[in-house]
């Protein structure tokens, strides 16, 4: 074969192989700009559940534009929940590290500053350990359920009273350390002058398993 041919060989190679690629990402622009509506609307939806179980009772939520100042490091969202027109708590979205790495949840607090309800939306702890930090037995925890900016959550070996998962301690002091921050948001909407939150009556609790 002259060099030329080899030549042109090469050069027809290259467009082939360069109008497949064309081709193969103009299919997936396609896809992407067909699911992405569906994608949006399923985050939506998610985020509308874990916001009710959080908070349950609220029937509207806001979220604010900004973070408060001194909102901690994990907190990437904060929505305030409305009963009647009336703030009846906020529900955190926060990002504490975990062993494998963020673990994903929300946060619900009363405005008198209780926990409501606290949701794992995604993670990548090891499973059959860390990975139960999405089940009751963890979450319903009365050290956790109770807990509030009076008696905040802290782990057993940390002086608290909340039970760490076996062979799991990271992954159940990062959900701690998500519901404290949490709480510090809450304390920043709600607390008055005089630091000390109101009390209102508290609506049914709502913690779930993921």
């Amino acid at each position: 074969m002259s060099k030329n041919k080899k030549i042109m060989e090469q050069l027809r190679l290259v467009l082939v192989l360069t109008l497949i690629a064309a081709f193969s990402g103009g299919i997936l622009a396609v896809v992407n700009h067909l699911t992405e509506p569906r994608i949006k609307e399923l985050e939506r939806q998610a985020t509308n559940e874990a916001l009710a179980l959080c908070l349950p009772g609220a029937g509207d939520f806001q979220k604010e534009e900004s973070l408060p100042a001194g909102a901690g490091a994990d907190v990437s969202e904060v929505y305030l929940g409305y009963v009647n027109n009336e703030p009846a708590g906020v529900v955190v979205k926060v990002e504490p590290r975990g062993y494998g790495g963020k673990i994903s949840m929300m946060v619900g607090v009363t405005a008198g500053g209780k926990v409501a309800g606290v949701k794992i939306l995604s993670h990548s702890e090891t499973p059959g350990l860390g990975a139960k930090i999405k089940k009751d037995d963890f979450l319903q925890q009365a050290a956790i359920r109770e807990s509030g900016l009076e008696n905040p959550p802290a782990l057993v070996r940390d002086g608290g009273k909340v039970e760490a998962i076996t062979n799991a301690t990271i992954s159940c002091r990062a959900v701690v350390r998500g519901i404290n921050q949490a709480l510090a948001v809450a304390e920043s909407f709600f607390a008055p002058a005089d630091g000390r939150l109101g009390t209102e009556a508290d609506g049914e609790r709502g913690d779930g398993e993921g």
